[in-house]
């Protein structure tokens, strides 16, 4: 099953001015390969104040996410 992805509105590469050009093109790969077909294969669950959200590592950055439904 594919799944929908939602950026939440406040992302941008204009928001995270350190983060280079090729490290936001890995992510953002990263995100559209491997979170669109399976998202529990590759991100890990996080505990105590994020239960419900899950993680990637992409890089040297951690890609929170959480899943709902299909998206």
């Amino acid at each position: 099953m594919d799944y929908n992805i939602i950026y939440h509105p406040k992302i941008k590469t204009d928001d995270i001015p350190h983060i280079t050009s090729s490290d936001c093109d890995l992510i953002q790969r990263a995100i559209e390969q491997r979170l669109v077909f399976d998202p529990l294969k590759y991100g890990f669950p996080l505990r105590w104040g994020l239960k419900g959200y899950r993680k990637l590592r992409v890089v040297d950055y951690r890609v929170i996410y959480q899943i709902a439904n299909n998206e």
